[in-house]
């Protein structure tokens, strides 16, 4: 019974140490998530902190930061060239036949090879619009007053009444068997169907 009784109190110990040893990692585990967690949000205040100084010494920043101030000037730069380059893209014109990006003045697609339709503009009531920048001029003008580009000079266009189809009456149908009726039938000569 001894033995027995030296065996049971072992594995209670043995099982209370592994019991201990579990909580206490699990208890690390939950400190080391605390610790990443309240350094993540240090990051930010340190971002934030750099942020404001930055904007607010942009121009009389100390010595040791002239290095890191240029950079964020060479990559404020850089953000604007790409932002003016997406809204070239988004305002450029595309390839009617392939749907390819075509370039500001070009005669033909670069990928298709079809020559690109430029609309003309159309002339408004009040004046013309100029081809060259877009300025509207009034129609007596010769010359663009914004660019110095000849204006062309629109005729009136006489536009032609619009044609209207008649439509035909609709032939009168069956609705038994189909057949084509006369229009004061009273009953189908096909199938006999009162109507």
């Amino acid at each position: 019974m001894a033995i027995w009784n030296n065996f049971t109190k072992k594995a209670s110990d043995t099982t209370e140490k592994v019991i201990q040893k579990a909580k206490d990692l699990t208890d690390t585990a939950k400190i080391s998530l605390l610790v990443s967690q309240v350094e993540e949000k240090q990051n930010k205040l340190y971002l934030q902190l750099g942020m404001r100084y930055a904007k607010a010494h942009s121009h009389d920043f100390e010595a040791d930061f002239a290095d890191l101030m240029e950079a964020i000037a060479t990559t404020e730069q850089q953000i604007r060239a790409y932002q003016q380059k997406i809204q070239e893209l988004k305002s450029a014109a595309t390839c009617a036949h392939c749907g390819a990006v075509l370039a500001p003045n070009a005669a033909f697609c670069s990928v298709c090879g079809s020559q690109v339709v430029k609309p003309q503009p159309a002339a408004s009531q009040d004046g013309v619009v100029c081809p060259a920048c877009g300025a509207v001029m009034k129609k007596t003008m010769k010359f663009c007053t914004a660019c110095g580009n000849a204006l062309p000079v629109y005729a009136p266009v006489e536009m032609e009444a619009p044609y209207i189809l008649e439509e035909a009456p609709m032939p009168r149908i069956c609705p038994y068997c189909g057949s084509q009726l006369e229009d004061d039938a009273k009953f189908c000569t096909n199938c006999g169907g009162a109507l």
